[in-house]
């Protein structure tokens, strides 16, 4: 573990390890169907009886215009629009690093568990653990604000994760995930963001650089 100068872990490498070891937990408890009864009844409290109507139709707006084939190119823009504007390839490299990890976590959680949908539906390396859809999207705007805002106050990141939860607010209430998907996807997005944000950091200050803070990358 990385120790600041007072010998306590940096906040990033707190982060990583808490949302890590509670996404390692949660994936678990998904293999050996512990969530599956909560799940079902979350399921049948946010869309009673597989009814599709109006509130199902303004949710999937959100859902698919916002899902990570739309966004997922914004990342990698900020990341380029930053090294341009410092004249360093270190903001594009963070942001496909970012990219990279929220991938292989993601789809690499998906093959391993292959856990079938709402619907009981499961594809190649598309089952439903976690959700994509909260996992990109909060590595997407947190990645973002890390490369263009000098300084990312707490109500900035307060409002990356409001946005987060809505996006898994409608995904509930039109049964595309389980809420052990929406939540996962959350745990993952929030442990590649600190991983990769500790990882700058220490690259930076291996390097003989002047030290980064997890505000600017």
């Amino acid at each position: 573990m990385r120790l600041n100068m007072a010998g306590r872990p940096r906040n990033e490498v707190v982060v990583a390890l808490v949302a890590g070891g509670l996404y390692v937990l949660l994936t678990a408890l998904v293999a050996i169907h512990v969530t599956d009864s909560p799940d079902a009844q979350v399921r049948q409290w946010f869309r009673p009886d597989d009814v599709w109507g109006p509130v199902q139709l303004r949710a999937d707006l959100v859902v698919e215009g916002f899902s990570p084939s739309q966004i997922v190119l914004a990342l990698p823009l900020a990341g380029a629009v930053a090294s341009a504007a410092r004249r360093s390839w270190e903001p594009l490299r963070l942001a496909i690093e970012i990219g990279a990890a929220t991938l292989v976590i993601v789809v690499g959680t998906k093959a391993l568990l292959g856990r079938p949908d709402t619907h009981g539906e499961v594809g190649p390396l598309s089952g439903s653990f976690p959700s994509g859809h909260t996992a990109v999207l909060l590595t997407v705007l947190g990645g973002s604000l890390l490369l263009l805002v000098p300084t990312v106050r707490w109500w900035m990141w307060g409002l990356v994760v409001v946005i987060d939860v809505f996006m898994g607010w409608c995904l509930l209430l039109e049964a595309a995930h389980w809420a052990s998907d929406v939540l996962g996807g959350m745990l993952a997005g929030i442990f590649v963001l600190a991983a990769c944000v500790g990882l700058r950091r220490f690259r930076t200050e291996h390097a003989g650089k002047a030290p980064i803070t997890a505000n600017r990358p």
